[in-house]
């Protein structure tokens, strides 16, 4: 049987159109041309005014904050995944929200208007979460959190000139820096490719057997995922290794020559 072919217009449903994938490919090449050791207190400092600024100043700059997230839509492998979850936890927390603050103060204005700048809010906090994943590799990101660890121990050997004071913070976060870094690298791996992999589980599910049972459907579900995150478990732990990533040597940061590969073969 012959694969079916897109329109004669050109447009295939599904797919982003060329303008939009254009301007997201656009937005990922300034990012990426970002020094990471800027683009995350940047991200950082983004996600504390989304929280902070009154809604008369977020609602219309809500649109540009989102541009990272519709770029990672586009353009990451299991960018629709990942969103989809996060969509789903800002639905549930902005339900529980307008339900107790409705049952609090037994108006519905109000608590209605409190659970949508709530939503907003949580909704925004997408966009700079999904712009270091456009920008920069799990294991760059690893290696700007030893790289900020490391400079705390710097500032406390510059301003804690008293005794008692002196030498409590810089050994620890010498020798804790790189698994902090390890850690949060292999988390930001690890995340999405559990997305990617109970999406297809559900893709697979529903093509393959439309009329199964919803417990029997639940069983299946959870052993297939068991089965296939134990093997990415696996196949992480190999790359790791592989790497040589158990010791602080790898995860210092190099100021001329490439950081070379992360754990799943990209650069940067």
């Amino acid at each position: 049987m012959s694969e079916p072919t897109a329109p004669a217009s050109g447009f295939h449903p599904g797919l982003p159109s060329k303008p939009a994938k254009f301007l997201a490919l656009g937005l990922k090449r300034i990012l990426s041309g970002t020094d990471p050791r800027l683009l995350v207190p940047l991200c950082s400092f983004t996600g504390m005014a989304v929280w902070l600024l009154p809604p008369s100043i977020l609602l219309p700059l809500c649109p540009l904050v989102l541009l990272p997230a519709l770029a990672a839509l586009i353009l990451l492998p299991g960018g629709r995944a990942v969103l989809g979850v996060y969509a789903g936890f800002a639905l549930f927390w902005s339900l529980s929200s307008f339900l107790l603050q409705f049952w609090e103060q037994g108006l519905l204005s109000p608590a209605l208007r409190a659970a949508l700048i709530f939503g907003v809010r949580l909704c925004c906090l997408s966009g700079p979460a999904t712009a270091l994943g456009l920008a920069v590799s799990p294991l760059t990101l690893g290696r700007v959190l030893v790289w900020y660890m490391q400079r705390l121990g710097v500032l406390e050997a510059a301003f804690c000139a008293l005794p008692p004071c002196r030498g409590i913070l810089a050994p620890k976060l010498a020798g804790a820096a790189w698994r902090c870094g390890l850690t949060l690298a292999v988390m930001a791996v690890f995340l999405p490719r559990s997305l990617r992999v109970l999406a297809g589980l559900r893709r697979s599910l529903r093509l393959r057997a439309p009329g199964l049972a919803f417990s029997r459907r639940c069983f299946l579900l959870g052993l297939s995922a068991l089965r296939l995150l134990s093997v990415q478990t696996w196949e992480l732990s190999l790359s790791i290794a592989s790497r040589d990533l158990y010791r602080p040597q790898p995860w210092a940061w190099r100021k001329t020559a490439p950081l070379g590969p992360d754990m799943e073969g990209h650069g940067r």
